[in-house]
C-alpha cells in the first residue's frame, strides 16, 4: 500500500508539473489534467495528512474564501449560466492552493515547479517568434510581429504578465545565487522583454517600464554597482519610444486612445469605439451602479447582464456581441462581490510579497506589482489564465520563499 501511495504521489507531482508547463499555452485539455491531478491528490494523501498541512499553511484561507464567496453568489444570481461560469473560472482558487499546501510541497520542490513554468514560457516565446518570422516571410507584413497577430496562445495581457514575472524570477536567481550574473539567464530575460514589447499591451508596456526601473534599483542595491543598473534604467525608458516608432499598429492604438480621452470621442462615435474608449464608457456608466450596491455588490453572475444593457443603450454592438467584461478588476470585484471580494482579491495578489522572505522577495514583489497594474485595465480574474496564474504561481512563491516553514512528513 505504501509503495502504491508513493507512486501516486509521484504522479500527483508530475501532474502539477504538467499544469505549470501547459499554463502559457492554455490548451483545451488543461481542465482534464486538473481533474486527474485532483484525483491523484485524494488517493495519494490521507485526510489527516492533508488537514495537518493545511493547518500549517493558513495563508490559503483568502483563496478558499474568495471561491466560497463566488459559490454563495451562484445561489442568489438571476443569471445562472454566467454565475456558473464564474464558479468554473474561480475554481482555481478553491482547488490549487489546497493541492499545493495540503500535499506538503515546499522549498525546492515548489521552486522547481516555478522553474518549469519559466522554462515553458521561454519555449512559448521562441515558438511565437518562429511563427511570426514564418508569417512575415509569407506575407511580408510586419504586423505579424505585433499584438494579437503575435500572441497566439493567450490574450496579450496575460502573456505579458507571464513574461514579466519570468524576467523578474530569472533576474532574482541570477543576482542572489551567482557572484557574476550568468549569460544563460541574461538571454531569456532579453527574450521575455522583447516579447512583451511585441505583444504591445499598453498597460503592460507601462508596467514593464516601472518593472525595469525596479530591476535597476534591485541590481544596484544587491550588487553595489550602479553602472549596469543605470544602463538598464535608461534602456527601460527608451524601448517604449522605439516600439512607438517601429510599430504602426501600436502607434495608431496609442494615438487613438489619447484622442478618445482628450476629445470625448466615444460619446459621439460609439460604433468606432476603441479599447480605451470602451473602458471609459464602462467605468463612467457603472460607477454609480456600483456605489448603489455596496457593500455586498450585485453578484458576479449579474455583472455581465448589467454591462450588456449599457452596451445596447450606447450602441456598442461589438462590445455587446463579444460580452466584454468591465476591464478593471477592482471595479469588477466591487460590482460583483462588493467590498469583501475586493479585500480578498487584494490579499490574493499581495500575500506572496508579504509572506516571502529576503533575499528571495524580488520575484514576489514584481508578481504583485504586475497583477495590480494589469488589474487597472483588465478584469484579470475573469479568465482562467488569470486565476490559475494568481492561484498557482502565487502559492508556489509563498511555499518556496516564505519566512517561516513548518515541514510535515507523510
Amino acid at each position: 500500500m505504501n509503495n502504491l501511495r508513493h507512486i501516486l504521489q509521484k504522479g500527483f507531482y508530475a501532474g502539477l508539473a504538467l499544469i505549470c508547463f501547459l499554463l502559457p499555452f492554455q490548451p483545451g485539455f488543461l481542465a482534464t489534467v486538473e481533474i486527474i491531478v485532483v484525483a491523484l491528490f485524494l488517493f495519494s494523501h490521507s485526510p489527516r495528512f492533508i488537514w495537518q498541512n493545511l493547518r500549517n499553511n493558513r495563508f490559503v484561507l483568502p483563496y478558499i474564501l474568495f471561491f466560497i464567496l463566488v459559490v454563495i453568489w451562484y445561489f442568489f444570481s438571476s443569471e445562472t449560466q454566467e454565475a456558473g461560469r464564474q464558479v468554473e473560472v474561480k475554481m482555481a482558487f478553491g482547488i490549487i492552493p489546497i493541492l499545493l499546501a495540503g500535499s506538503g510541497i515546499q522549498g525546492k520542490k515548489a521552486e522547481n515547479l516555478i522553474r518549469l513554468f519559466v522554462v515553458s514560457n521561454g519555449i512559448a516565446a521562441m515558438i511565437l517568434l518562429f511563427m511570426a518570422v514564418l508569417r512575415f516571410y509569407k506575407t511580408g507584413e510586419s504586423a505579424a510581429f505585433f499584438y494579437t497577430e503575435f500572441s497566439h496562445f493567450i490574450h496579450v495581457t496575460y502573456f505579458s504578465m507571464y513574461m514579466l514575472f519570468c524576467m523578474a524570477w530569472l533576474l532574482m536567481k541570477g543576482v542572489e545565487e551567482y557572484q557574476k550574473f550568468p549569460l544563460m539567464f541574461g538571454i531569456p530575460i532579453l527574450l521575455f522583454a522583447v516579447c512583451i514589447f511585441l505583444a504591445s499591451a499598453k498597460m503592460m508596456i507601462i508596467t514593464l517600464v516601472f518593472a525595469i526601473a525596479f530591476m535597476a534599483i534591485y541590481i544596484g542595491r544587491r550588487k553595489n554597482t550602479w553602472g549596469p543598473a543605470l544602463f538598464l534604467f535608461v534602456l527601460g525608458f527608451l524601448l517604449p519610444v522605439l516600439l512607438y516608432n517601429l510599430s504602426e499598429n501600436f502607434k495608431l492604438r496609442v494615438n487613438y486612445g489619447m484622442k478618445e480621452i482628450t476629445e470625448g470621442f466615444t460619446k459621439r462615435y460609439p460604433e468606432t469605439i476603441g479599447s480605451t474608449g470602451l473602458r471609459m464608457v464602462v467605468w463612467s456608466e457603472t460607477m454609480p451602479i456600483i456605489m448603489q450596491r455596496l457593500p455586498l455588490g450585485m453578484g458576479p453572475g449579474n455583472v455581465q447582464n448589467k454591462l450588456q444593457e449599457i452596451y445596447i443603450e450606447k450602441g456598442m454592438i461589438h462590445a455587446e456581441s463579444r460580452k466584454f467584461n468591465m476591464h478593471n478588476e477592482y471595479m469588477q470585484q466591487l460590482a460583483g462581490n462588493g467590498i469583501p471580494g475586493l479585500i480578498l482579491f487584494l490579499l490574493i495578489v499581495l500575500l506572496p510579497y508579504f509572506l516571502s522572505a529576503q533575499p528571495m522577495k524580488f520575484a514576489s514583489f514584481i508578481f504583485s506589482v504586475t497583477l495590480l497594474m494589469a488589474s487597472l485595465s483588465e478584469s484579470i480574474f475573469e479568465r482562467q489564465a488569470g486565476t490559475l496564474f494568481a492561484g498557482l504561481i502565487g502559492v508556489l512563491l509563498i511555499l518556496s520563499y516564505r519566512r517561516i516553514s513548518k515541514p510535515s512528513n507523510s
